[in-house]
């Protein structure tokens, strides 16, 4: 206990914030000049010399990004001041006019001489750089804004993930095995990001003639990049259109230029409408929906514009209240309703894809598509898309309407052209409705879409070599279709969902009904779930109907009722399944779940199943690591047996080193932490720095600040990180690059003595042959150092005209301890 507080107070001392113009008198210390210790490094209140440093940039109070910033000292020489570009400022949301005649690469040393009122503070003890600048002179950037600037593209590195699936089942006679891996394997080179998707599959079968049947496919394999000035993304190669409402996802050989609504802030995604007013002086404008305060800001007198009001669920009209100075207010009232179909006022995306179609067979025709999205004013959004080929053309408009309270309606009309063989052309069309509604009081949703195709409107782009075989017969194309769901929950504990969905078709074939309704109860950790489906059999042969219902019961329950038992440790949840044909047929499942070890990495599942006459049971075990995770599943019923096995991990190559983790898919993070092996990552369980210091955190969010911090906890006892927190901004697919400075050393609190004394508090300690660990004298003669070697020699510089040195050995005994202390003689 006493280390730790003289710990404590040596921080508190060597950190202090000195107040600029302060004076240390080391006559304090002592009154013979000649033991006077040197405090210069205090006086002005500077605790860092110039120099560069990675700081957290704050704005008014607002995280903005982290950032290496070189700073100098002011012309007073009275504190350290940051060196930013204009351009750095401007995108900071500094007013430009503020900075004439400067180029957009200029610095700016001192941004109190452009803005009189604004300030910079670096907080040493948090490398946090805060800067205040007055509203007047900031454009309005919206909430979770960040600078273009700060997103980086990552290092350059190559990646694989691999998904390997093997599987061996015996049932009589008959002897089967299957085995598939998948790989995904990818370059990042600067903003480029390569990437190939590619299976192997093998599969063999007693019964049949060709036993052993190998296929090799690839999925896709294309090169892409952000374009963050257009907010696109570029896209070649081996691709699909984008997901849009107009058109069907098809697969092509060409090019794509499309829209990345990520791009923009948290606050500016989804629908919500601007909201315009007029405030007679300085004022608070607050924002309610169905009673609860949404949004709220400070305006200036004058027109205003909301625009960075973060998505709402559901309908429901908008109340604003606007406060004056004076404590008067005045509101008014915007329609507002949730539709993913709205876009924002002035918000546009758009998509451009021109190449070869690549179906499985047939033609495959140059095609072009196009589609655009617009938001107007009055809460209405208008799409638009055209599909073109030598044998069909497509166009499609729609509009969207935000009708406030009474939910959100869209409509749609498609015209299409289609080519036969012999130069014939045949129209068809498609007229579609959809609308939702969210009773925010009563908390039931509801969402109707309703679709008409005239005799060819249900063919598509794919459907190509139908028309050039000129088959006539329209076998099963839709003439409508029609899809209602409702949805209720009842205090977040009971929900109910109900959804239908019918099918007509042309030339008599049959229609076809689903049918869903299931409901789920929450309770103290233990869930239900009943349901019902009915679904049409397409040979016309009646329904295919099942009621089933589920439970789990998670072993916190009978924690929490002082049930304790042997196995509470060893089992998560318990669970039950039944489910019936209503036709006499019916199985059910009995499973329990589980952990093996106290991290959750070993799982277990044992389930029994009974369905017919049959009986069987299940064992699964996966283990799930810093390298990856493996599944075995053995399987024995009545007929026979099966195991199989299952591993899925990636691997990122780097600067000649090769890193095992996770499956990567999305931009993700590689760790590097100077060769300190077993160091955790907070909140990533799974994850810890290897033999070699690294590690990867396989998902990021793109274009959003992610917080990579590391576990203090989990330091050996020779490693040291003085700054354990890295917040990044990764563009798509990147892989970047968390490099954290640590000592590689022991930690040691050195009482040092000094002719008969101790050593006067203030005066500088470093270790000979390495300036970089250094540290200072406490009042008790005492000096904390990180970092350092088995064997050394301290310098202790005690004032001016006084030093003396210190040699140290530390023993195996010692360097198991996570701070040693000793004394050591200083001559």
């Amino acid at each position: 206990m006493k280390l730790r507080i003289k710990i404590i107070l040596f921080t508190l001392f060597y950190n202090v914030n000195c107040v600029a113009n302060t004076y240390f008198d080391p006559h304090f210390l002592t009154n013979d000049d000649s033991d006077l210790v040197d405090l210069k490094m205090f006086n002005n209140g500077l605790e860092l010399p110039p120099g560069k440093y990675k700081v957290s940039v704050y704005v008014n109070g607002e995280y903005i990004s982290d950032k290496e910033v070189s700073f100098v000292l002011n012309e007073n020489k009275t504190e350290l001041v940051p060196i930013l570009t204009v351009g750095y400022y401007i995108q900071l949301g500094v007013n430009k006019n503020i900075f004439k005649n400067k180029k957009y690469q200029d610095q700016i040393v001192d941004i109190s001489k452009y803005i009189k009122s604004a300030t910079t503070v670096i907080n040493v003890s948090k490398m946090k750089l805060s800067m205040t600048i007055p509203q007047a002179d900031l454009t309005v950037n919206p909430k979770g804004y960040i600078p273009i600037d700060e997103w980086t593209n990552g290092v350059n590195a190559g990646l694989l993930n691999y998904n390997l699936s093997s599987g061996i089942s015996q049932y009589g006679n008959n002897y089967e095995s299957d085995n598939y891996l998948n790989l995904f394997t990818g370059i990042n080179i600067g903003a480029w990001r390569f990437r190939d998707n590619s299976y192997l599959n093998q599969s063999f079968n007693s019964n049949h003639t060709k036993a052993d049947i190998s296929s090799f496919n690839n999925l896709s394999v294309y090169a892409e990049r952000d374009l963050p000035s257009l907010r696109s993304r570029l896209k070649i190669g081996r691709i699909y259109t984008p997901i849009s409402d107009s058109f069907t996802t098809l697969p092509l050989r060409g090019i794509s230029l499309s829209s990345v609504d990520q791009m923009r802030p948290d606050s500016l995604l989804g629908y919500a409408p601007d909201i315009r007013g007029v405030a007679k002086s300085e004022a608070t404008v607050s924002v309610y929906q169905d009673g609860f305060k949404v949004y709220q800001t400070h305006v200036a007198s004058g027109p205003f514009v909301i625009r960075d009001i973060n998505s709402l669920t559901g309908n429901g009209d908008l109340k604003v209240i606007v406060k004056e100075a004076d404590g008067s207010t005045h509101s008014f009232i915007v329609p507002y309703a949730s539709s993913p179909l709205l876009k924002r006022e002035n918000q546009t995306d758009y998509a451009i894809t021109f190449g070869n179609y690549r179906g499985e067979s047939g033609p495959h025709p140059t095609f072009m598509q196009a589609t655009l999205n617009h938001g107007f004013s009055q809460g209405v959004t208008a799409s638009t898309g055209v599909q073109l080929a030598s044998q069909y053309q497509s166009y499609n408009i729609g509009l969207t309407k935000n009708l406030g309270y009474y939910g959100t309606l869209n409509t749609s009309i498609t015209n299409k052209k289609i080519k036969y063989k012999n130069d014939r052309y045949q129209k068809g069309n498609i007229f579609g409705v959809k609308y939702q509604k969210n009773f925010i009081k009563s908390n039931i949703n509801l969402g109707l879409d309703f679709s008409h195709y005239s005799k060819n409107g249900d063919l598509q782009l794919d459907d190509s070599e139908y028309f050039i075989n000129d088959n006539t017969n329209n076998g099963d194309l839709r003439k409508n279709t029609l899809s209602i769901s409702i949805s209720k929950n009842i205090d977040n504990s009971l929900s109910f969902y109900v959804n239908d969905n019918f099918y007509s078709y042309y030339n008599n074939y049959k229609n076809i009904n689903n049918f869903n309704l299931s409901s789920s109860y929450y309770y103290k950790g233990i869930s239900f779930s009943l349901g019902l489906n009915s679904q049409s059999n397409y040979n016309g042969e009646g329904n295919n109907n099942s009621v089933y219902f589920n439970t789990s019961i998670p072993m916190s329950f009978f924690n929490d009722a002082r049930i304790n038992t042997s196995l509470n440790d060893k089992i998560d949840d318990i669970s039950y399944g039944l489910s019936t044909d209503l036709k006499g047929d019916s199985s059910s499942q009995l499973g329990i779940n589980g952990s093996l070890n106290n991290g959750n990495h070993l799982t277990y599942g044992i389930n029994i199943n009974r369905y017919k006459k049959s009986s069987g049971m299940s064992v699964n075990v996966n283990n799930n690591n810093n390298y990856g995770s493996q599944g075995l599943i053995f399987g024995k019923d009545n007929n026979g047996y099966n195991i199989n096995f299952n591993a899925t991990g990636g691997m990122i190559y780097y600067n000649g080193n090769i890193i095992l983790g996770q499956p990567i898919y999305n931009s993700s993070a590689l760790i590097e932490v100077n060769d300190a092996k077993n160091i955790k990552v907070t909140n990533e369980s799974d994850v810890k720095t290897n033999k070699s210091g690294f590690a990867i955190i396989p998902t990021l969010n793109d274009y959003r600040s992610n917080r990579i911090a590391l576990d203090p906890e989990s330091y050996p006892n020779n490693v040291d990180i003085a700054m354990p927190i890295i917040n990044v901004v990764p563009t798509v697919d990147a892989i970047v690059l968390a490099k954290f400075n640590s000592k590689i050393g022991y930690k040691a609190l050195f009482k040092l003595n000094y002719k008969n004394g101790i050593i006067p508090f203030g005066a500088s300690v470093n270790l000979l042959g390495d300036n970089k660990i250094s540290s200072m004298v406490s009042t008790d003669g005492s000096v904390y150092l990180t970092g350092l070697p088995k064997n050394g020699k301290l310098n202790v510089e005690i004032n001016r005209n006084e030093s003396c040195q210190a040699s140290y050995h530390l023993s195996n005994n010692e360097t198991k301890k996570p701070v040693i202390v000793k004394g050591l003689l200083c001559q």
